[in-house]
């Protein structure tokens, strides 16, 4: 019995978050509804409840498709001896951004409701917690590789440096995804911005 449904549960999922999607477009964090959101799904606050904790629950699972892939391609990026290296080619005096990125750009593109949900609201507290957990994620990362004795390079005590290009790194990510203009604008940008970390790293 449990199998059959498994269909239907599915569906009232995907109903939810499709009207979730709908009110935090619409509302943003702090004014999207939950009761509002069971209504347009057609389902009741206790459907909501089982498959998400809070409202913050059902923000986070909203904006994965494209957070989730967002830390993964930052934490790509980073390795122990050159973190957020860029290995790529420069084309007209700008350095292309590496293929993790490029992808990752190419899926804001397809999720670009979710990118403006993301984007929209400059005081919403969970956006801003899943900022800080990322560029912690990438900070851990960056400093390991500081740490790390290198020819010419003193080892960096100081996790101050790290957590600032971390946070950096992230927010820029999230301005550039959620900036007006074309996709090879995008592209063009995150370069920019790679770069910039990598001399700043280098220059340590």
């Amino acid at each position: 019995m449990a199998l059959h449904a498994q269909p239907a549960s599915t569906d009232t999922r995907d109903r939810l978050l499709k009207a979730a999607k709908r009110e935090f477009a619409l509302r943003g964090y702090k004014g999207a509804s939950l009761r509002q959101i069971c209504a347009s799904a057609g389902v009741t606050t206790g459907a909501l409840y089982f498959f998400f904790k809070n409202k913050e629950d059902l923000f986070r699972t909203v904006v994965a498709p494209v957070m989730e892939p967002l830390v993964q391609m930052v934490l790509s990026s980073a390795d122990h001896e050159v973190p957020l290296s860029v290995r790529t080619p420069v084309v007209n005096g700008v350095r292309d951004v590496p293929e993790v990125a490029r992808n990752f750009l190419e899926l804001c593109a397809e999720n670009d409701d979710v990118v403006k949900i993301m984007t929209r609201d400059r005081d919403n507290p969970v956006m801003e917690l899943l900022v800080n957990e990322a560029a912690a994620e990438l900070a851990n990362e960056i400093y390991e590789g500081l740490v790390v004795p290198r020819k010419g390079r003193a080892v960096v005590e100081d996790r101050f440096v790290a957590d600032w290009l971390a946070g950096t790194c992230v927010r820029s990510v999230i301005q550039i995804i959620g900036a007006e203009g074309t996709f090879e604008d995008s592209c063009r940008r995150m370069g920019v911005v790679f770069n910039f970390i990598l001399a700043g790293i280098s220059g340590l």
